[in-house]
């Protein structure tokens, strides 16, 4: 269901156009934790919401709810963000938005002697590919209407890993390095890049 026709079904008509003119956010992750509370925060500061999860559509379905009890707007969005195609299928769908929080990781054990290219492939894919697809699917349009806002959610393992979180660790920094590059590139566009 798009932005739109959501606005029109759950708000009253007199605010059908407010809520359609509301800059639109994205925050990957979105359905438990830190991507909850920012996605309940955004709604609070007056964003439409698009939360987003990967498998359990309750939880994603309970932020819409905290979300619309508060008096904001949001619709769910599932993707399995450790796919390329559904990351991509992802943001066709969505089309736009104002601000992409990029929150959502993949995170699990990995000692040297047993991690395998696929954990490596895994990690990468779902912490910094993601990431790069909808950057560079949702930058058009921030560069279009001179303004955005791209936030990636870091980790303490990007400086201290933990041993056994060593993909992880390494996957999060390569999206860190990413995100220190786009601030530089975008800058002038009115786009900032922070994590």
């Amino acid at each position: 269901m798009t932005l739109q026709k959501m606005a029109t079904r759950t708000i009253p008509k007199r605010r059908c156009n407010e809520v359609y003119n509301m800059k639109t956010a994205l925050v990957t992750g979105s359905s438990r934790g830190i991507g909850r509370a920012i996605a309940i925060r955004l709604a609070k500061d007056g964003y439409k919401v698009i939360v987003h999860g990967a498998g359990n559509v309750q939880k994603a379905e309970e932020t819409k709810q905290i979300i619309e009890q508060n008096g904001g707007v949001a619709i769910v969005e599932m993707a399995d963000l450790c796919n390329v195609e559904e990351t991509k299928a992802l943001a066709e769908r969505i089309g736009k938005v104002d601000i992409l929080v990029l929150n959502a990781s993949l995170q699990y054990d990995t000692y040297l002697e047993d991690i395998s290219a696929d954990d490596m492939l895994s990690h990468y894919t779902c912490n910094a590919v993601s990431s790069l697809l909808l950057v560079q699917h949702f930058v058009p349009f921030m560069k279009e209407q001179k303004w955005g806002r791209i936030v990636t959610v870091g980790s303490v393992n990007e400086k201290k890993p933990i041993p056994k979180l060593m993909a992880y660790s390494m996957s999060k920094a390569a999206q860190t390095n990413m995100a220190l590059s786009l601030a530089s590139q975008l800058a002038e566009y009115g786009i900032t890049v922070n994590n």
